[in-house]
């Protein structure tokens, strides 16, 4: 199976020094993941106009030009915060335990962004923008910018770092917080921890917003599998399996909930894709998930939108 192919050149590349230059070489040369085609733009675009639907509406006090945002999971492409930017958000750091954003990946989204435009494709996401900011952007297509200069236009900064401890450090208060398939990556204690410090990183009246795949990631790619492979395992065995350089923590939907509940954050909407219970029982889940029901193990999909 291809998935068990890759699951062990990432877990030897996990082992290796320079191990993210070495799996990005891979990334690039093998499977092309990291281009930016127009499946991974299309969610993302979308991430980014739910995330502003549901700051509208429930934090509509909360002015765009003035408040300060951050992200967690800046990835390879800064698709949110362009859009966030293009939207009136004047303001934003973005934080990714690897520096993936580079000055071509930045040109890159730029050039999505107005080829999206030019077909008629980028509209029904796009609403009412500032003009001269979108004009700023057509250019910025058209030449490679230095990254720093790309990244002073739309007003963002990028935090490089162990999120932990990053946060840890951070005196900083932020009227949105945001994420985009990100939790899934983190350990159950880290995870903990950084929604616990978000939690004091939130400024009155502020909110967050989190889009979470639940679904088994090795699963994207290889169709011989289900969305509930990595069910099957038992904790110890997933351990061997995953690696740190795409890591998966196969927390359910209820636990994501029962994290924010016992932090404190109030929960002011959550929504699910319930999944298929056919395709779960294909699958024989292991003994440590016991205690869910076919309906909650069965969701691959929700966001949350806490305060």
């Amino acid at each position: 199976m291809i998935w068990i192919a890759k699951a062990v050149v990432q877990k030897g590349i996990s082992f290796l020094p320079f191990k993210t230059h070495i799996n990005q070489f891979f990334q690039r040369r093998g499977t092309g993941a990291i281009s930016l085609d127009d499946q991974h733009f299309g969610w993302k675009i979308g991430h980014a106009q739910d995330h502003l639907a549901l700051w509208q509406k429930h934090f509509p006090n909360l002015d765009r030009s003035s408040a300060k945002v951050l992200e967690l999971g800046t990835g390879w492409y800064p698709i949110v915060p362009v859009y966030f930017w293009l939207h009136g958000v004047n303001s934003m750091d973005s934080l990714d335990l690897y520096p993936w954003i580079s000055a071509e990946h930045c040109q890159t989204t730029a050039k999505k962004f107005v080829e999206w435009h030019s077909s008629g494709q980028l509209q029904p996401f796009l609403g009412g923008v500032d003009t001269d900011r979108w004009s700023k952007l057509e250019q910025a297509a058209k030449k490679t910018m230095p990254l720093e200069s790309f990244l002073s236009m739309i007003g963002l900064r990028t935090l490089v770092g162990d999120a932990t401890s990053k946060i840890a450090g951070m005196h900083e208060s932020y009227e949105f917080i945001c994420s985009n398939n990100t939790l899934e990556h983190i350990l159950e204690a880290p995870l903990i921890a950084i929604l616990k410090h978000f939690k004091g990183l939130l400024s009155h009246g502020g909110g967050s917003s989190h889009f979470i795949d639940l679904s088994d990631h090795f699963g994207h790619f290889d169709r011989s599998i289900t969305a509930y492979n990595f069910l099957k395992f038992s904790p110890l065995q997933w351990r061997l399996i995953d690696n740190d350089i795409q890591p998966q923590n196969r927390l359910r939907w209820v636990q994501y909930l029962d994290i924010f509940t016992k932090l404190g954050y109030r929960v002011v909407e959550a929504k699910v894709r319930p999944g298929s219970v056919d395709d779960l029982r294909k699958v024989k889940v292991h003994s440590s998930f016991a205690g869910l029901s076919e309906a909650e193990l069965a969701i691959t999909h929700g966001y949350v939108v806490a305060c």
